[in-house]
């Protein structure tokens, strides 16, 4: 079994494991409706500052204050208002919103407040080789992207994917995670964990079994310590998960937007 989720795994049953990143032409249709929308604040922008200018009769010290608020006004539209959206909006900007896109870290965990501004910064490079670089790179990654270790990935198509996911340890089992030495997992391997949780209970009972073995026993190997025989493939699975997130910090974050529509795996109960 391949660790290459940017390919897809195939399943017994021909179920691609992956999370659904948007191409290039999806995110570059995006970027020019975030774009005409940021023509239009510029032409108000340039309209307000010429208008107080003709209004004072172009004092030359109301001039220069306009000129600072025509500077300051630019670098809020390019810089500032994207990160913005990014952070509040949960990956989201009025373009890839009406495309169905959102940023997202590697993991598919929700995008960072560091990793907006990131992205937003690199935007001066992206402007120039931005499509060049996604056109070459995996999962259509801008230079932005690549350096704030985030992607975009289509809701449309599975948004599910984009959703913060906690995994909790199974009853009996909340002990056994702290245990689980997974200083050595990458994100990689949590991907390809996470992405087989998350699409298993399409597969028959036969093939669902299987795929968790080969999984479980694949990242068993990778950490130098085998599966518990008393452990079945899935809940190891689970508990790894679980394991990585803990030590990454993505479960204490994941677990802190539950009531904004997160997902626990497994499902939590109700009383």
């Amino acid at each position: 079994m391949s660790l290459t989720v940017d390919h897809g795994i195939v399943t017994p049953e021909a179920v691609v494991l992956e999370l659904n990143a948007a191409g290039v032409g999806s995110r570059l249709l995006a970027k020019l409706i975030d774009l005409l929308i940021q023509s239009v604040m510029f032409f108000v922008l340039f309209w307000l500052v010429m208008w107080s200018v003709g209004m004072t009769g172009g004092v030359e010290s109301v001039s220069t204050v306009a000129i600072v608020a025509m500077y300051l006004g630019v670098f809020i539209i390019v810089f500032v208002l994207p990160a913005g959206c990014e952070m509040l909006w949960r990956g989201k900007t009025p373009g890839k919103a009406a495309l169905g896109l959102r940023v997202v870290m590697m993991d598919g965990s929700p995008v960072t407040a560091t990793a907006t501004i990131t992205r937003s910064v690199c935007f001066i490079v992206d402007l120039w080789f931005g499509l060049f670089v996604a056109v070459g790179s995996a999962r259509a990654r801008r230079f932005g992207d690549m350096v704030a270790g985030t992607f975009a990935l289509t809701e449309r198509n599975g948004g599910s994917a984009g959703q913060p996911l906690v995994f909790l340890p199974p009853p009996g089992l909340e002990g056994y995670v702290p245990t689980l030495d997974v200083g050595r997992m990458t994100e990689e391997e949590y991907v390809l964990a996470r992405s087989v949780l998350i699409r298993v209970a399409e597969l028959s009972s036969d093939a669902r079994y299987h795929l968790c073995l080969r999984t479980a026993d694949l990242l068993s190997r990778r950490f130098g310590t085998p599966r518990p025989q008393w452990l079945a493939p899935e809940p190891y699975l689970i508990c790894i998960a679980s394991a990585y997130q803990r030590r990454t910090g993505t479960f204490q974050k994941a677990s802190a937007e539950l009531h904004r529509g997160s997902f626990a795996f497994p499902p939590l109960r109700t009383p």
